[in-house]
């Protein structure tokens, strides 16, 4: 299973890891930071982590389902 990939894949196999882990990284800190530079309510603070930590299961499906 030594298949060569067109650079072209390779780097949007890159970038798509790359997002995938940027909004992973900020759901996270949404749920978990408590101390955020701006204003927030608890609760839409750590809804829309949730919905970024969705999104990046999202976008990480799309990667699997591409390659």
């Amino acid at each position: 299973m030594n298949q060569k990939i067109a650079p072209k894949q390779q780097i949007q196999l890159i970038l798509g890891i790359v997002f995938f882990l940027i909004y992973l990284a900020l759901g996270l800190a949404f749920v978990f930071v408590k101390r955020m530079p701006f204003d927030m309510s608890p609760t839409l603070r750590i809804g829309f982590g949730i919905v970024l930590i969705a999104y990046a299961g999202f976008r990480l499906y799309r990667v699997i389902k591409q390659r």
